[in-house]
C-alpha cells in the first residue's frame, strides 16, 4: 500500500492524477464534515458514507441527522456533492 501511495504521488500519468484529485476531494469533504458536525458519531457516519461513495462501493447515500437530511453522491462532473436540506415542520392546534 505504501508503494502504491508513493507511485500515485510521483507519477504524472492520467490514472495517478485522477487518484490524487479523488484524494484531494475526500480530504476537502472531511474538513467540511469536521467543521459542520460537533457530534463524533455523526462525523464518523458522514465520513464512512463519503468513503463508500468515493470507492464506488455505492452510488450515493442519504443520511438523516436530526431535522436535516444529507444526500451524498458524485455529480455528473465527477465532483463529490453533499446536499443538505432542512425539514421544517410547523403545526398549530387550537
Amino acid at each position: 500500500a505504501e508503494r502504491n501511495n508513493f507511485a500515485v504521488e510521483q507519477c504524472s500519468c492520467d490514472g495517478a492524477k485522477k487518484e490524487r484529485e479523488r484524494e484531494r476531494r475526500i480530504w476537502a469533504a472531511y474538513a467540511y464534515i469536521d467543521a459542520a458536525f460537533e457530534d463524533e458519531k455523526a462525523r464518523d457516519l458522514m465520513k464512512a458514507a463519503i468513503q463508500a461513495i468515493t470507492t464506488e462501493a455505492v452510488d450515493g447515500c442519504q443520511v438523516q441527522i436530526g431535522q436535516r437530511n444529507y444526500k451524498i453522491d458524485i455529480d455528473t462532473a465527477g465532483m463529490l456533492r453533499i446536499k443538505r436540506t432542512y425539514k421544517e415542520q410547523s403545526e398549530e392546534t387550537f
